[in-house]
């Protein structure tokens, strides 16, 4: 099927989290926009794009950012009139409108999504532990550590000597040694090593829940319960998410920022 252009690898927007409150984001993934740059109000509403829609009859299209009707501004079915111009199922009579962009929504049907909000640690303050014994050089690589690192699963971890940067660590299991962890992490070492430092680059703040709500628009949510929400870390410092979909064995960003963190009890006193 022929686009108007490339999808965007990552969109960027940065979302507020209010510590004690359930959070709720919804995110429309789709392709690079179109402008818009005159409308035909009537019993349906013709658009016309500075450049090509390529669009086909009976197809979705997003419409984003009109002024002058809120209810244009939507996951709209086409009927395409040329290159340049469709018209949509929604009523303008006498209405005048101006702005905004046309976007092919993007199917999620089949996604499966995660997506996480972090905190950021400066490599100078960075966690340090050891490792202990060697590390495989397998597809994913093993590494036990001394279990003085305060590491969960879910951050992600450099260790330089072996080759290893922003390896994120998929599960900890306990040995028959006290204190000891074995790390499974997403990352090739070059080699094995003993006794070397690991620096921790993120801390898991939370798991968002994620999934598709109207796959053929392209839109999903992403959400916390107030009870993770309350867990997370006074708001000082600095934060950011994710989101990313799976396919087989590859994983995609589409959408990351920061994650600014308030306090619900000092927003309700203004």
């Amino acid at each position: 099927m022929k686009v108007y252009s490339e999808i965007d690898s990552v969109f960027e927007q940065d979302i507020t989290i209010y510590r004690g409150a359930d959070f709720v984001k919804d995110f429309y993934y789709e392709d690079k926009s179109v402008e818009i740059i005159s409308f035909t109000p009537g019993s349906t509403t013709e658009i016309t794009t500075q450049k090509p829609h390529f669009l086909s009859n009976g197809e979705g299209v997003n419409i984003r950012g009109v002024e002058g009707s809120e209810e244009i501004n939507n996951s709209l079915t086409v009927t395409v009139v040329n290159s340049n111009s469709f018209r949509v199922p929604v009523a303008t009579n006498g209405q005048t409108l101006s702005g905004g962009t046309a976007n092919r929504p993007v199917n999620l049907a089949g996604w499966i999504f995660g997506a996480e909000v972090r905190s950021a640690i400066e490599s100078n303050a960075g966690d340090s532990g050891g490792v202990v014994a060697s590390i495989s050089t397998g597809d994913l690589s093993s590494v036990i550590l001394d279990g003085q690192n305060n590491l969960v699963v879910g951050d992600e971890i450099t260790i330089t000597a072996a080759g290893i940067t922003n390896a994120k660590i998929l599960s900890l299991t306990p040995t028959t040694i006290p204190s000891q962890l074995i790390a499974r992490i997403d990352g090739v070492a070059s080699g094995g090593v003993v006794k070397v430092p690991i620096s921790r680059n993120t801390k898991l703040i939370a798991t968002f829940n994620c999934f598709p709500i109207n796959a053929l628009a392209g839109k999903f949510r992403i959400s916390l319960p107030a009870i993770a929400t309350a867990a997370m870390p006074s708001p000082a410092g600095n934060y950011y998410y994710d989101v990313k979909y799976k396919s087989g064995n590859f994983v995609f960003p589409i959408v990351r920022g920061r994650a600014i963190i308030e306090s619900l009890a000092t927003q309700l006193t203004l």
